[in-house]
């Protein structure tokens, strides 16, 4: 059982979040991707990563279902009225970029509800996935929400939202 669990995703939560000190001894840090994972390890902060509350078949279930998920949404009744053109439902044309998308907020969600079982934290301090924690935890648990201190870079959260274009002038 862990008193109070940080939970980190993206260098933004890493610099909002450091400047947190506890005097719990019983502290826990999480990483939910590799640039807070860099960062973390750089400044010797001790901390797990996400993968280590995701086992070998959950592995498997998310991405069988990620991709479940990516190959079938644009096919439910409700999305296929307002994708079809000329009887051709063109919402496969996002399927390549949904995929990467659709795995890591089903890893997420598989993680957070691992890591809640295993360290039964009182206390939770996240600053990015805030609105994706309150409503996984029960009442008994404190979510603390601390601000993103520079929200001038985000970070794109689907694979090609990001364009990069060279030019030669």
């Amino acid at each position: 059982m862990t008193n109070e669990l940080v939970i980190y995703e993206g260098e933004q939560d890493v610099k909002s979040l450091n400047s947190l000190t506890s005097e719990s001894k019983n502290i826990k840090r999480i990483t939910f991707d590799f640039s807070s994972h860099k960062l973390l390890t750089q400044n010797n902060i001790s901390h797990s990563i996400l993968e280590n509350y995701i086992s070998e078949y959950e592995k498997t279930v998310i991405d069988n279902f990620s991709v479940e998920l990516t190959s079938n949404w644009h096919k439910l009744e409700i999305f296929k009225k307002c994708l079809e053109i000329n009887d051709i439902n063109i919402g496969f044309l996002l399927e390549s970029e949904l995929l990467l998308y659709f795995f890591k907020i089903v890893k997420k969600f598989f993680g957070i509800l691992n890591i809640l079982k295993q360290e039964k934290p009182k206390k939770i301090f996240c600053s990015s996935l805030g609105n994706f924690l309150k409503n996984l935890i029960d009442e008994k648990t404190q979510l603390i929400v601390v601000p993103s201190k520079n929200t001038d870079k985000l970070e794109p959260s689907i694979f090609l939202e990001k364009s990069l274009i060279r030019l030669k002038v």
